[in-house]
């Protein structure tokens, strides 16, 4: 069975958005699957600015990658891997970097740690899950810490209200 892959699509680079789609159709383990959905940005990343606008863009594709019953969907950028893979745990499709897809294809698998420890949702189970690589590269336990937690578990901004500045 094809895998029906999507690629999640950032129009800042169509030249890498085109070259990335060429390879992907290369693979014969794979079926590429369009999907229309509205793009904005260089990377997800860009567009924390907006985040209504950027929640909305990337529902609007998971339901889209959902409705066309896709297996996986690509990020083409490590920034919008970071951001969209913990996600999985929401949605009937995996999301991987597309490199992850390449080296398939050529007989190479490397676990996803980063997703691995991101879709955790404690910082006890990523600091445990780390244990042995912060002995060994003689790492601070609190300052790996206090990292995860504003790294990987602060994925959400403040949704506040805007305030002029009235002071003149």
């Amino acid at each position: 069975m094809r895998n029906r892959v999507a690629l999640n699509e950032r129009p800042g680079y169509p030249g890498v958005v085109r070259a990335v789609k060429r390879i992907l159709q290369s693979i014969p383990e794979l079926e590429f699957i369009e999907l229309d959905v509205p793009r904005a940005g260089l990377m997800s990343n860009y567009l924390t600015v907006a985040p209504k606008f950027k929640d909305e863009l990337r529902e609007q594709e998971f339901k889209a990658a959902a409705d066309a019953s896709v297996t996986t969907l690509a990020t083409i950028f490590h920034a919008c891997h970071r951001e969209l893979c913990h996600f999985e745990e929401r949605v009937t499709f995996e999301i991987v970097n597309v490199m992850e897809l390449i080296g398939q294809s050529m007989g190479v698998k490397a676990e996803d740690i980063y997703k691995r420890l991101k879709m955790m949702s404690e910082v006890e189970a990523m600091m445990d899950d780390c244990s042995d690589l912060l002995s060994r590269h003689g790492l601070d336990a609190n300052e790996a810490r206090d990292v995860l937690l504003a790294d990987q578990l602060a994925a959400k901004p403040l949704q506040g209200r805007f305030v002029e500045n009235d002071r003149r």
